[in-house]
């Protein structure tokens, strides 16, 4: 890997391995954790056949539970895709606000970075007050 401050194409390589088993890994988690989740998360199967409030008010917090689960896993999951995508288009490394070099270490920390670390703590400011996007499920 180059010494320089800023990833190189010539990192491209090494990140691209990074990500990729990333990904193979949230795939999997999704796959198999999907599964599961879709067999545990039935209403009866987590309250019991016949629920009582503590029983349900349980249940529901288990389903959120997963849930959350499945949509942070999906979440990182899209960004090591786009991280994917910028490796192929040559533009990996790059602040996607800014359009400069993101720092080596941040990407050695987090391969999937977007933004260089000024503008990620912007963003983090901006939308910090925003409630997450819910994720639905039938009961």
């Amino acid at each position: 890997m180059a010494t320089a401050e800023h990833v190189h194409s010539a990192d491209y390589p090494h990140f691209r391995a990074l990500l990729e088993e990333s990904r193979g890994r949230l795939q999997s988690e999704l796959q198999e954790g999907g599964e599961r989740r879709l067999a545990s998360d039935r209403y009866s199967a987590l309250a019991g056949e016949a629920p009582d409030a503590g029983d349900a008010s349980v249940a529901t917090e288990q389903a959120d539970l997963r849930n959350a689960q499945i949509g942070r896993d999906v979440s990182e999951l899209r960004a090591v895709e786009a991280a994917i995508s910028r490796i192929d288009d040559g533009s990996y490394g790059i602040c996607t606000r800014c359009a400069t070099p993101i720092a080596l270490p941040r990407l050695q920390a987090n391969p999937a970075a977007e933004r260089c670390i000024d503008c990620q703590a912007a963003y983090e400011k901006q939308f910090a007050d925003r409630p997450a996007q819910p994720v639905t499920r039938s009961i």
